[in-house]
């Protein structure tokens, strides 16, 4: 009886400190809930718009100048998303040692250079020959191919000189949807797939930490040194 007429006296004396400390632990289980329900929310709408890329085509519409341009869905996730969904490129991002990356894309695409042709006519001096050399060049603003053709009479050779392709890129994402455009008309996307990692999901430094703590320290107010062990809430400002 004496034991608990002693309980309730603390607690009748301690009343405003029980009471604060019930107020924090019934916030801080308000917070976590919140924060719960929020991830839970996030997570639903990363898996909508991972289904959502997986099922996406590529898709292709004008610009204002007409030019082409390509839009595709991403996944949306964390890294561990594409790892499981594309190991290739998880393990190509790896090998560029950019695992930290937040926006990874692949494009691969195709340029299409439309048929083109040649013909020549020897004049009477180059018939007489045997062996005869004609220069090509299909150049344009978008493709240099040049060379020349040797005939002779066993044989009908080829050489390339020069072959190269002009294009550039302009890509951009929006959410989870990247768009892709090149000033070079031929230049096809074959396959465009990649992973957008969103803000809320990335890695982050924590500050606050709640659990048991030991500290101790000088106290200025009562000018003495002393120790506390229990349970606290804590914000690191730094941290080493």
């Amino acid at each position: 009886m004496e034991k608990i007429k002693a309980i309730f006296k603390w607690i009748k004396e301690h009343f405003s400190l029980i009471l604060l400390g019930v107020i924090v632990l019934l916030g801080l289980l308000c917070f976590f809930s919140i924060r719960s329900c929020k991830n839970v929310s996030k997570d639903k709408e990363n898996l909508y718009k991972s289904i959502e890329a997986i099922t996406d085509s590529i898709r292709y519409y004008k610009g204002k100048n007409g030019e082409l341009i390509a839009s595709k869905k991403l996944l949306q996730g964390d890294i561990d998303l594409l790892k499981m969904t594309n190991k290739e490129l998880y393990e190509r991002l790896e090998s560029m040692k950019q695992k930290d990356a937040d926006h990874i894309i692949y494009v691969e695409n195709v340029v299409q250079n439309p048929p083109d042709s040649a013909k020549w006519e020897f004049t009477p001096e180059e018939k007489k020959d045997s062996i005869k050399v004609k220069d090509f060049d299909f150049t344009n603003q978008y493709r240099s191919l040049q060379g020349y053709i040797t005939s002779t009479p066993s044989y009908l050779g080829m050489n390339i000189t020069k072959d190269e392709i002009y294009f550039d890129y302009l890509l951009t994402t929006k959410g989870n949807e990247v768009f892709i455009t090149s000033s070079n008309p031929y230049v096809k996307f074959n396959e465009v797939t990649g992973l957008v990692i969103p803000e809320q999901i990335k890695p982050k430094k924590k500050h606050w930490h709640i659990g048991p703590t030991v500290s101790g320290g000088y106290d200025v107010v009562n000018r003495r040194w002393g120790g506390f062990i229990g349970v606290g809430i804590m914000y690191d400002v730094i941290s080493f």
